[in-house]
């Protein structure tokens, strides 16, 4: 059967050296459909063999025709300069290391539409969220679980002088004398579920015992002789 796109060896060349080194996957994709459909194959079993849709093949290679090698690239690489500049980019950098409470929003962490919302009121560049997201990859920007912590109510000067004199104290253990840090925790043997990444329309299941269940520990440590001495309870009373 005779091919369906006729080109010049030098071309087929260029295509095959792009399909390797660009890592742009469309423009990779494109230089394969019309490999194989120079090579003699159909448009048809060449979106089948690449897992695209047939139409996808036939509108590359009707723009291939009409364009030649620019049908490669993507066609809004000529449409001026990018919204996202490196300065653009600086400015998300600068936007991240605070949180939303300090623009003004109640909730403490980031959202791509509350994002899309600042930058939009700091930077003056109007973001779609589904576009920012293709933003935030290159920034190496992650989608992680925020790490709580507990802010001490006293003051950094009492907080000081309080952890000093405990020392002072310990160090002035008469002979016999036994000093060691003690707290209790509360164990939750249901699990913690987390996020996860699951396929459109599916959502994970995970097993859970039921009803939670609870174990309280309490322990003292000596640091003098390195020993840990713990108790495990049901029920968090005095005894424990």
């Amino acid at each position: 059967m005779a091919a369906e796109l006729r080109v010049g060896r030098s071309t087929r060349r260029w295509l095959a050296r792009l399909d390797c080194k660009t890592r742009d996957a469309e423009v990779r994709i494109r230089c394969r459909i019309l490999l194989k459909v120079i090579q003699g194959e159909s448009r048809f079993a060449a979106a089948r063999a690449l897992g695209c849709a047939p139409s996808t093949a036939w509108r590359i290679v009707a723009r291939f025709k009409a364009h030649g090698k620019g049908a490669v690239f993507d066609g809004r690489c000529e449409n001026g300069m990018r919204k996202v500049d490196a300065d653009v980019e600086a400015g998300i950098r600068a936007i991240l290391t605070n949180t939303p409470q300090e623009y003004g929003f109640p909730r403490p962490t980031w959202t791509l539409e509350l994002l899309a919302r600042v930058i939009q009121d700091v930077l003056e560049v109007g973001v779609s969220g589904a576009h920012l997201w293709k933003v935030l990859r290159p920034l190496r920007v992650r989608w992680g679980a925020a790490r709580p912590f507990l802010l001490c109510p006293w003051k950094a000067a009492r907080r000081v002088a309080r952890i000093a004199s405990l020392r002072r104290l310990a160090a002035r253990t008469v002979a016999g004398g036994v000093v060691v840090f003690s707290d209790e925790v509360d164990l939750h043997l249901n699990r913690k579920i987390g996020r996860d990444w699951m396929l459109p329309g599916t959502q994970r299941q995970i097993l859970t015992p039921g009803k939670n269940e609870k174990r309280y520990l309490a322990g003292a440590y000596d640091p003098l002789r390195q020993r840990l001495v713990y108790v495990e309870g049901d029920r968090k009373a005095s005894w424990l």
